[in-house]
């Protein structure tokens, strides 16, 4: 998704989070993936759920 948050170099991979009624706390729904002049890019999917999961899983 593009967005127009602050980025720096080197903040790549970092989470992006959001935030909905009636949940106990945010919720990763992207990682920072790219930026240029105009805008910043940020990504997300099944695969990224299927690892929140997973880790979620492993390390209660």
């Amino acid at each position: 998704m593009a967005h127009r948050g602050d980025v720096w170099p080197s903040q790549s991979g970092g989470p992006f989070f959001g935030w909905w009624a009636g949940e106990k706390g945010p919720r990763v729904v992207a990682v920072q993936s790219s930026r240029n002049a105009r805008e910043n890019n940020a990504s997300g999917g099944l695969e990224m759920v299927h690892l929140i999961t997973e880790a979620l899983h492993d390390h209660p």
